[in-house]
């Protein structure tokens, strides 16, 4: 099901390209808005936590002010979560 649905979407998007209608919002967006937070969750599950905050703190930094005070707990959240999985990772190694 997921191919088909993939080989559609692929052809339609050549169809387009080859008639010359580009159309700009099918573009992949080249930064996606969440591209840091995916990272930093990633880095996270793969106990990488110093690189983890890098990432939430870049993601935090680019949200607006209204934007940032919906995210602030969770944001919080994420960076005790990694403060604990660093000191938890470094206390269990030999």
């Amino acid at each position: 099901m997921r191919i088909a649905i993939l080989t559609a979407v692929f052809i339609s998007f050549l169809s387009l390209n080859l008639l010359g209608q580009n159309n700009t919002d099918l573009a992949p967006d080249p930064k996606p808005k969440r591209y840091h937070y995916n990272l930093g969750k990633s880095l996270q599950a793969n106990n990488d936590f110093p690189a983890a905050k890098e990432a939430y703190t870049t993601f935090y930094e680019g949200l607006s002010n209204f934007k940032k005070k919906r995210f602030n707990a969770e944001y919080a959240q994420l960076l005790r979560e990694c403060d604990y999985g660093l000191y938890a990772v470094n206390d269990s190694l030999p």
